[in-house]
């Protein structure tokens, strides 16, 4: 009987932790690039690509209610909080507004979102105060979010240990 070989893929990460100590698990690896994904999907007509927005959105503020319940629950303050702020940037009306004037001029929904939220994040990124300056993030993530909902994609880890391993991580991750 013939020996067979096995190959193996192996590579290796370096990076920083933001927990002390060693672990052991299954590696999962994220980027936020959305390119690939955004060439493959198949925009409507701007009132179905303006519907997909406000449908996602919904969706996300539903995810987001279930997260801040969660960590209240768990007592996990910090967490909750930062979703809340989430929340509450999910439910501009500004930035929902901004959105659709881009699908209005073309843009799909997903590339729609992350543009606008782009451009709110470099607002925030062009404040003095460091706190408000920081918010940029934020605001990437939840345009991330959205456009992650209407494309399908999602993020999921299931109950077994990980490790995370990203260029970066979005505070709602």
């Amino acid at each position: 009987m013939a020996e067979m070989e096995k190959q193996v893929n192996t590579s290796e990460f370096q990076g920083k932790a933001v927990v002390k100590g060693v672990a052991v698990a299954r590696l999962k690896v994220l980027s936020t690039d959305l390119t690939e994904p955004l060439k493959r999907y198949q925009a409507g007509d701007p009132e179905t690509e303006k519907h997909r927005l406000h449908a996602a959105i919904a969706k996300c503020q539903d995810e987001l209610s279930a997260i801040i319940e969660k960590a209240r629950e768990a007592k996990e303050e910090e967490k909750a909080n930062i979703m809340e702020a989430h929340f509450l940037m999910l439910s501009d009306p500004t930035l929902t507004a901004a959105a659709e004037e881009k699908i209005v001029a073309g843009k799909s929904s997903p590339a729609a979102i992350l543009e606008a939220s782009e451009e709110t994040a470099q607002m925030f990124a062009a404040i003095d105060d460091p706190y408000l300056r920081e918010r940029a993030a934020d605001v990437r993530d939840v345009g991330r979010r959205v456009a992650r909902m209407i494309l399908g994609i999602r993020l999921e880890f299931g109950e077994d240990p990980i490790i995370i391993c990203a260029m970066d991580i979005e505070p709602s991750t």
